[in-house]
């Protein structure tokens, strides 16, 4: 689920790009450091479509817009568990690393005859996580997590954008 999204263009014009909720993947091969500290470099995919956009400045109103929204992130991950004797573990991290983030396929209603094919741009990313581990067997783990992530302000060819999406995920651990 994208936040809306500040859309700044090279003619001063701002506006909020709203998203539909979309599909975010993510894989990590980590390790435990200590009871406590797990550490996880992952790779993740995020698609979402753009929806509307409202004038901030240069104008007044909104617009039907389409086009595609991605990220693909490459996060080194720090996990702290809150371990306890049961089988059930709060857990809390953050990541660091880097995204590239890619707009596609943008059209406005307001502006028939504006397209953009694509553009992207590869900036630091951030997030910061929590959520609640169960452990199903000593070598495996169903994870429900939130998380935040983030990027620095992405510079495309007539624009610059901020991203941020809130996610709920759902993950398998195997300890091995």
């Amino acid at each position: 689920m994208p936040a809306d999204s500040e859309v700044t263009f090279d003619d001063g014009s701002v506006l909020d790009f709203e998203y539909d909720s979309g599909l975010a993947l993510s894989g990590v091969f980590g390790m435990q450091i200590n009871e406590s500290l797990r550490f996880e470099p992952e790779i993740s995919y995020q698609e979402n479509d753009i929806d509307t956009a409202t004038i901030k400045v240069g104008g007044s109103g909104s617009t039907a817009v389409n086009g595609d929204a991605t990220s693909l992130s490459f996060m080194a991950n720090l996990y702290f568990d809150f371990t306890n004797n049961s089988s059930v573990t709060p857990f809390v991290g953050g990541g660091l690393g880097l995204a590239k983030v890619e707009v596609s396929n943008l059209t406005f209603a307001a502006a028939p005859g504006f397209y953009l094919e694509g553009d992207d741009d590869t900036v630091l990313a951030y997030q910061f996580s929590t959520g609640i581990a169960f452990s199903t067997s000593d070598l495996t783990t169903i994870d429900l997590m939130y998380r935040y992530f983030t990027i620095e302000d992405a510079d495309f060819e007539i624009s610059e954008a901020e991203f941020a999406s809130h996610n709920f995920f759902i993950g398998f651990r195997q300890a091995f």
